[in-house]
């Protein structure tokens, strides 16, 4: 079975594993063990043998035995990646180095082509394609995977010597020692997923994607943010009027508008805000989708940008959320707004399932409540189809039935 996987059809087989060509026991011949490789950057085939020791063996039954041996020792050889054919040294773009190591001695790196060299490569194209945030977590997941190759002795192999059953074992490796979520279960599923599958269509170096029937694991943790009742709200604004009106003006901007504080609210510019057209635009580096788009902003919120915050009297490219308290050259840290909302809210002795992102969802419910239907809904949250709506608030906000509330019968 291993063998049909490995081999398929002759054209397209990464390895021909090891075989013994004894021409029918004819010891006046020289005998050897043959086996193909192909070269993962050329994609062409090598063919390697191995005759040592063996044609020396003059008995037939010991030479029998020892090529047996020693067919059995370079299919493990293979099959773990542990040939030299497939170790030609390249210089990559280490995108797995920690920062503070990189920036001592340089990302660059001379190696032979390995897990972490593909790992690097796939980190250097997703760079190009999805936003900071998302790239860090695409970094930080596949650096546990690197090392845990590292650990398994794996990561000197080629790729496509991990299988499904070292993917499954990895799952349960991050669930017992880092007692990982299952939505962080889903995310590492996710990610492993897009990198083997570039290795498959892409590099064309494996013939099989090896990440699938992961097993159900990871640890049932309900951290999701929880709208928040108008009346904590009330308190929330009058504490953050009194001691920090800068990030009241960043909770205001989900409630009315649904745009994410980590990486959207944070690199805003002054600029991005049409005040006469009563809209703001999402820049394309900054959006999460990657594509520019607009956002409505409701007269409540636009009265208070203007005769409270004054952001019309900045300069454009300022950044709305700066040093101060006020617009400013240069932009805020990515955990500034969580950190900050954490402890005003802790100082209030406010439950710790309240988070700044909670007002995201508040802001959901009060337009449900209103009676907006759900196209207007996919549209003020930037949602790609009705499906993708309806999905965040059945997960968010659950499931409302008016008639079931309001003429349910007497007991």
């Amino acid at each position: 079975m291993l063998q049909n996987k490995i081999k398929m059809s002759r054209q397209k087989s990464i390895i021909i594993l090891p075989r013994l060509i004894d021409f029918d026991g004819d010891t006046t011949k020289r005998w050897y063990i043959e086996y193909s490789l192909r070269d993962p950057i050329t994609g062409e085939m090598h063919r390697s043998r191995d005759s040592k020791v063996m044609n020396s063996i003059d008995d037939l039954d010991e030479r029998r035995a020892y090529c047996n041996k020693r067919v059995e020792e370079l299919t493990l050889q293979v099959k773990n990646g542990d040939v030299k054919a497939l170790r030609k040294p390249i210089v990559y773009e280490d995108q797995l180095e920690y920062c503070n190591i990189a920036s001592m001695y340089g990302r660059q790196r001379v190696s032979n082509i390995t897990a972490r060299t593909y790992l690097s490569e796939f980190l250097e194209r997703k760079k190009s394609e999805v936003i900071h945030h998302t790239f860090q977590t695409y970094t930080s997941k596949l650096r546990i995977f690197c090392s845990w190759l590292d650990f398994r002795k794996l990561s000197g192999n080629h790729v496509s010597t991990i299988t499904q059953g070292n993917i499954c074992e990895f799952f349960h490796y991050i669930m017992i020692q880092k007692k990982v979520s299952k939505v962080t279960v889903l995310k590492y599923r996710q990610i492993l997923y897009n990198f083997f599958k570039y290795l498959l269509v892409y590099k064309k170096v494996i013939q099989v994607n090896p990440v699938y029937d992961i097993p159900n694991v990871g640890v049932i943790k309900d951290e999701a943010p929880v709208p928040i009742p108008e009346n904590i709200r009330k308190l929330l604004q009058s504490y953050m009027m009194q001691y920090d009106r800068q990030l009241w003006l960043v909770c205001m901007m989900q409630y009315y508008c649904a745009i994410r504080p980590g990486h959207e609210l944070r690199l805003m510019k002054v600029g991005d805000i049409n005040f006469d057209s009563h809209v703001i635009i999402i820049r394309q580096e900054i959006a999460k989708n990657r594509q520019k788009e607009t956002v409505d902003i409701p007269n409540q919120l636009l009265e208070m940008m203007v005769d409270f915050y004054h952001l019309n009297d900045y300069p454009d490219d300022y950044y709305v959320f700066s040093q101060g308290g006020k617009p400013g050259v240069d932009h805020l840290g990515k955990n500034n707004f969580r950190l900050r909302f954490d402890k005003i809210r802790d100082n209030m002795k406010l439950p710790s399932y309240y988070k700044l992102y909670s007002f995201k969802h508040s802001g959901a419910v009060a337009l449900i409540n209103s009676g907006f239907g759900t196209y207007d809904l996919q549209r003020h949250f930037r949602h790609k189809s009705i499906v993708t709506t309806e999905q965040y608030f059945r997960k968010n906000l659950g499931e409302k039935n008016e008639k079931m509330m309001n003429e349910f019968p007497d007991i």
